[in-house]
């Protein structure tokens, strides 16, 4: 039997509600004290355990294993890494990127930099299908990022800070290690769903030219949309 949707999909509902999100914070900034200088935005993780005092803290349950690693060169210099993945508490998977020289990640919730969340389920949403597991924060001498995506995916192309991109090739995870932050990516599902994916404030690629934009955006949330 054909599954129903219980509401319909609406194609750039995920853009409109981050052009809100943009209004939004504008509004708060006029009104609001800025926060302490050098504050980093962190991603969207699993809940924090019941009783937590402080930020998400969780633990893994098991090893961590290399899932990929490579030599990237950066701006003249090589960067060597390795993204790890360990089985995590609450029902989480904790992913963590290891290099040298060494970057921070955004969004840590566990030791060693590492970030844990809940992997999407085979029937989620398109828009809710792949699953960014690592970002690099602002304060990163260059830019990395790692999501996976459901096996038979094509066309990935991941757009940088300054609105270039370049088309990705292997197999999930991917990790790309750049320069520039990354902070775009398109793709297509198995399905033939194309996506649009975001960090941050980001609406259109254009926005990937814009500074005022791009520096929030760095170690943000991600969001997937329908182009």
């Amino acid at each position: 039997m054909e599954q129903v949707r219980s509401t319909p999909r609406t194609p750039g509902r995920h853009r409109a509600c981050r052009r809100a999100v943009v209004i939004g914070l504008a509004l708060v900034a006029s009104i609001a004290p800025t926060g302490p200088v050098g504050a980093e935005p962190t991603g969207v993780v699993a809940p924090a355990p019941t009783g937590a005092g402080g930020p998400p803290r969780f633990t893994t349950t098991g090893p961590y294993r290399t899932v990929r690693s490579g030599t990237t060169e950066v701006d003249g210099r090589r960067v060597t890494w390795s993204l790890r993945r360990a089985p995590g508490s609450g029902g989480t998977t904790c992913w963590r990127f290891e290099a040298k020289p060494a970057a921070k990640s955004a969004g840590s919730n566990a030791p060693g930099g590492a970030r844990c969340s809940i992997a999407p389920t085979a029937d989620a949403d398109p828009v809710d299908r792949p699953w960014f597991v690592q970002s690099n924060a602002r304060s990163a001498p260059y830019g990395f990022l790692a999501f996976v995506v459901p096996k038979g995916t094509t066309k990935v192309r991941v757009g940088t800070e300054g609105g270039r991109f370049r088309t990705v090739s292997g197999s999930s995870p991917f990790v790309v290690v750049n320069g520039r932050d990354p902070l775009w990516v398109d793709l297509t599902l198995p399905d033939r769903t194309r996506l649009s994916c975001a960090a941050g404030v980001l609406i259109d690629r254009s926005d990937l030219r814009d500074p005022i934009l791009t520096r929030p955006s760095v170690g943000a949330a991600w969001f997937c949309d329908e182009p």
